[in-house]
């Protein structure tokens, strides 16, 4: 896993190739991988390179994920083959002290193609809207296709709208400004 700036952050070896990996601002880190037998697995390491959660998925094929600062949880984003087209995305958060996943999102109209955990916030960009969640999963704000125009990649986000042709600036750590 490297950094934006071309920094080596992990170096992870594993027997199936890496659909995706992430590593939030404390270290602890998650990898999404093939498996034989399933459509993805996902395991999170702690500091100490120890795996702290693993999750095996025979439904879903994992497009994102992201660690949650406080260490406890992830949000991963999936696409379900099976689900049909009114449910073939979905958002996902994993409490590390659960087994099963809860739904946060679903449906046909957002493929969330990346996370990143900014602060005490998980950041999730999709093809029509964004969204930002607290580390415990629960949704915050979101902005739909409408509004979302221009998203620069989580330091701040510039959305018009032209029905109303209002500007908002969306940062990551503060609330709307208008």
């Amino acid at each position: 896993v490297f950094s934006g700036n071309g920094k080596q952050l992990l170096n992870k070896k594993t027997p199936y190739e890496i659909i995706t990996a992430n590593i939030n601002e404390s270290g602890y880190h998650a990898i999404a991988t093939k498996e034989r037998g399933y459509k993805s697995q996902v395991l999170v390491y702690n500091l100490k390179d120890e795996q702290i959660f693993a999750w095996h998925s025979t439904k879903y094929h994992v497009i994102s994920l992201a660690v949650a600062n406080n260490n406890h949880g992830m949000i991963v984003s999936v696409f379900d083959v099976e689900g049909g087209e009114e449910n073939a995305f979905k958002t996902l958060y994993f409490s590390f002290g659960k087994e099963k996943p809860e739904e946060i999102e679903s449906g046909v109209g957002n493929l969330v193609a990346n996370l990143k955990s900014v602060g005490n916030r998980i950041y999730a960009i999709g093809d029509s809207a964004f969204y930002a969640y607290s580390e415990n999963g629960k949704k915050v704000f979101n902005i739909c296709k409408k509004l979302l125009t221009n998203a620069q990649t989580f330091g701040i986000i510039i959305s018009a709208s032209s029905a109303k042709a209002t500007r908002r600036v969306w940062r990551s750590t503060q609330e709307a400004e208008e």
